[in-house]
């Protein structure tokens, strides 16, 4: 699985749009969609921030990638 696999499934266990969680994690919702997607991959406080939003660890927010 990769990384934007993950974040795609979370995002839908939950119900989210792409810009709901960009709101959540302060981001840009197209921004979540590059992750997704596979054409950005994420540093350190984009990955606090989506963990935040999730309310994961980091570790939880990696499991499986």
């Amino acid at each position: 699985m990769t990384f934007g696999d993950r974040l795609h499934e979370l995002r839908q266990k939950r119900g989210w749009t792409q810009e709901h969680l960009g709101r959540l994690a302060m981001l840009q919702g197209t921004t979540i969609s590059m992750l997704e997607q596979g054409n950005r991959y994420p540093g350190y406080l984009v990955l606090r921030r989506l963990a935040q939003a999730f309310r994961l660890t980091i570790s939880e927010l990696m499991e499986g990638v």
